[in-house]
């Protein structure tokens, strides 16, 4: 059995669960999973996965196909859902693949062109649904979850140390970056949220790929005291650095997802796109109305009327707030 999703990183957790649901019902099976190289992180301790098929930088369908061919599924549980996959499909026919739903073409249009996205359940029920129709039989559906290896857990161990977070005070992660600019709540409230925490006692450190180095600076300009771990953490050493929060601030990006996964307390601040989509729980998603919003299935460049009301309308203070009352639960 092949499942693919080969991104985004958060994307590629959400399927965790799925794969669950799948090892459940085929116990015996060999499942591989097929995955860009640069996030195969997010999936490779999976205890569900047998082995990973990656798509290295660069490589084209016909390669990856010879890939699959080799691997010699019975099935693929196709998670992806885009032009790589569907090229896939061509090229293994007869092999039985089942995808995921997507939303039409006419539905893309409509929000493209400034309509509401309409709710079409989350992307977890997507999944789960695509598992249901590839056994041709219900079976229970799995909660999310991610995993740190222990190697991981090392890593962040060391890296903590030598920036100074030692003792046993409770440790704030947050993560300020996301690949949209309509999904990153600004700097500044991060950097009041770091000020609530360490005048409460807590060690706070900000992690964020090298590309988000200077937006975790930022970040910490605005807290001295928080530990600056921006582009220090790469995504094997997430999980573990992660798994050693208390808890742990992001936007709507894969961080939340992993932190969520790995029974962290997390809070995640939404802005153009709806925490449902993704299958996020209220308690943990800190958002305000807007007439607008959400205005996009995964983000956009740009708000649309210029003022990310969606973002700048949630207060640090609230988000502080379910912090505290997450830890303390």
């Amino acid at each position: 059995m092949l499942v693919l999703r080969f991104g985004a990183y958060g994307d590629v957790l959400l399927t965790a669960a799925a794969v669950a649901a799948l090892r459940r019902a085929l116990p015996d099976a060999r499942i591989a999973f097929g995955v860009r190289a640069e996030l195969a992180e997010a999936i490779r301790h999976h205890p569900g996965v047998d082995e990973l098929i990656d798509v290295e930088p660069g490589e084209g369908v016909w390669s990856y196909a010879r890939k699959v061919r080799a691997f010699a599924p019975e099935a693929v549980l196709d998670l992806h859902g885009r032009l790589r996959s569907v090229a896939l499909r061509v090229l293994l026919f007869p092999l039985p693949f089942v995808g995921v739903s997507q939303r039409s073409p006419w539905e893309r249009l409509r929000v493209a062109l400034g309509a509401k996205p309409r709710p079409a359940g989350s992307l977890l029920d997507r999944f789960q649904d695509a598992v249901v129709r590839l056994l041709g039989r219900a079976v229970p559906a799995e909660p999310r979850a991610a995993f740190a290896a222990p190697e991981a857990k090392d890593r962040a161990a060391a890296l903590l140390v030598a920036a100074g977070v030692v003792g046993d005070r409770p440790l704030l992660g947050l993560s300020p970056g996301a690949n949209w600019a309509t999904k990153r709540w600004p700097a500044e409230r991060y950097a009041e949220v770091a000020r609530l925490a360490l005048a409460e006692g807590w060690a706070v450190a900000v992690v964020g790929s090298a590309a988000e180095a200077g937006l975790c600076a930022e970040v910490c300009a605005g807290a001295p005291g928080a530990v600056d771990l921006g582009g220090r953490v790469d995504l094997a050493t997430l999980p573990g650095f992660v798994a050693r929060c208390a808890a742990f601030v992001s936007n709507d990006s894969g961080p939340a997802h992993l932190a969520l996964g790995l029974g962290v307390p997390t809070v995640a601040v939404f802005g153009s796109t709806d925490p449902a989509a993704v299958g996020f729980p209220d308690e943990a998603a800190a958002r305000v109305a807007v007439d607008c919003g959400p205005c996009s299935f995964h983000g956009r460049r740009r708000c649309p009327r210029g003022d990310l009301r969606c973002l700048t309308g949630v207060a640090a203070a609230g988000v502080w707030a379910r912090v505290r009352g997450g830890v303390d639960t």
